[in-house]
């Protein structure tokens, strides 16, 4: 089968401005873009371009101004001077379901004519909007299953993240599983740990029962109670202390 349901556990964990994390099960399409045409037959809830219980629409991905997602991805190709032509190309992505889609991120698996890897990472918002990166050959493994990518985002995802943060992706794309690990990391953080170690690795330490874990999130948390404190010193100076307290006191008591 060209198109198939992958099936996936998602993670998702942060430390600020409030810890938080979560797991839920879902499920990815992978859709194989140099075939189209058998979509509905191989996923007969799939139809491309029209309304269905789900929908691939070529403007959800990679919107060149095309009239379908693969002229829109060798548009985008061209555009960064690759010009090798396309061999294989697995879309792996989250569909429009009865017309609505959220869609935070997109996997484009590409094998150029000469057998190198590319991938394209496409991020989404909740404003439709869409950023690519590219990530070439050099960033593969021998094998060409895995790879490493980090980038300085520029680009609006969360209240809570800025434009400038780096983001790192490792990717493992195997016969048997498809792995996607994605990590934040605050140029500006309050402590030098914020910026030496990822969320992963800390998750880790904690679950092998590692002190350096403790001492990694103690050093932390003092950094974030001390950079509190100047930023409500700060306030009391301007003035307008109160209005700042109610909005950090909602802001870290929810849920976020």
């Amino acid at each position: 089968m060209a198109h198939e349901l992958v099936e996936c556990t998602i993670t998702h964990s942060r430390v600020r401005p409030k810890k938080h994390r979560f797991d839920t099960s879902f499920f990815w399409f992978g859709i194989d873009l140099l075939d189209t045409k058998n979509l509905h037959i191989d996923l007969p809830l799939v139809n491309y371009n029209s309304f269905s219980i789900y929908s691939l629409f070529y403007n959800d991905h990679l919107n060149k101004g095309k009239k379908d997602i693969l002229e829109n991805v060798n548009s985008y190709l061209q555009e960064n001077k690759i010009e090798q032509k396309i061999k294989s190309i697995k879309l792996y992505t989250n569909l429009r379901f009865l017309g609505y889609t959220f869609n935070p991120i997109s996997i484009y698996n590409i094998i150029l004519e000469n057998d190198s890897p590319l991938s394209i990472i496409q991020i989404g918002n909740t404003f439709g909007e869409h950023k690519p990166y590219l990530v070439k050959s050099d960033c593969f493994d021998n094998a060409g299953s895995e790879f490493t990518y980090s980038t300085t985002k520029h680009f609006y995802i969360s209240p809570f993240i800025s434009h400038d943060h780096k983001m790192v992706f490792k990717v493992k794309n195997t016969d048997e599983k498809l792995e996607i690990f994605i990590n934040d990391f605050d140029e500006n953080g309050t402590t030098w740990v914020d910026n030496a170690y990822s969320k992963s690795y800390l998750r880790h330490l904690f679950n092998v029962n590692e002190m350096l874990g403790r001492q990694i999130a103690s050093i932390h948390n003092l950094g974030f109670y001390c950079s509190l404190l100047k930023e409500a010193r700060k306030h009391i100076i301007d003035g307008d202390f109160l209005n700042w307290k109610n909005i950090m006191v909602k802001q870290l008591t929810n849920r976020l």
